[in-house]
């Protein structure tokens, strides 16, 4: 885990660069929202994440076989705005891989309906995230994060931006990565945790 002071990061990326207009996209609305939205309470919990990654995952995937019957998830992100002292709104991007085909597609699940935003070639092979190794969904993702320091950030700044990536794994390592990041942005501070996607391990950088 880490915080650092800069410029606030609103790009991650997966599969190389596929999501980087999105991710700017939503960074901008999430950010807009934040700054425009009535003051928040210091939350004594994490707040609930609405939908839950692992839900909307069910809602892609099912356009992803449609797209191609080999459809592998490659990564997750998704960007939580403020909704009230109760929940966050997250919009969930997910990343497929077809192998047959060596297509990536990008669909984006945003009120409960799933619609896909690219579809590409993919010079290279991808590497696909194993479903039986995707046990902790993004509410225990939120929680680790909020265990091991992240409730000091919400606690002095609840307006704080949340966003959430699920990657795949890396050389030699089995599980997916969970990287959760909390990031005021007119002060350009993060936090970031990071951790296995299958039992909550904490990963070095």
């Amino acid at each position: 885990m880490r915080i650092k002071r800069r410029k606030t990061r609103w790009l991650y990326l997966l599969g190389g660069g596929l999501l980087l207009s999105l991710l700017a996209v939503l960074g901008v609305v999430a950010y807009g929202q934040l700054a425009g939205g009535p003051a928040q309470a210091s939350p004594q919990e994490p707040l609930a994440l609405q939908p839950p990654a692992l839900s909307a995952f069910k809602t892609a995937s099912r356009q992803a076989q449609d797209w191609h019957g080999d459809a592998q998830l490659v990564g997750v992100v998704g960007h939580a705005r403020n909704v009230d002292n109760r929940a966050r709104a997250v919009e969930w991007a997910f990343q497929f891989y077809s192998p047959s085909t060596r297509r990536l597609a990008l669909l984006v699940v945003v009120d409960g309906e799933a619609r896909s935003v690219r579809d590409v070639l993919s010079p290279y092979s991808v590497p696909t995230i194993s479903q039986g190794r995707w046990r902790i969904d993004s509410g225990g993702a939120l929680r680790i994060w909020w265990d091991n320091g992240g409730r000091y950030m919400l606690t002095r700044r609840p307006d704080s931006a949340l966003t959430l990536r699920l990657d795949a794994a890396r050389d030699g390592e089995e599980d997916p990565v969970w990287t959760v990041i909390g990031s005021i942005p007119d002060e350009g501070s993060e936090y970031v945790v990071r951790f296995s996607g299958f039992d909550g391990r904490l990963l070095e950088e």
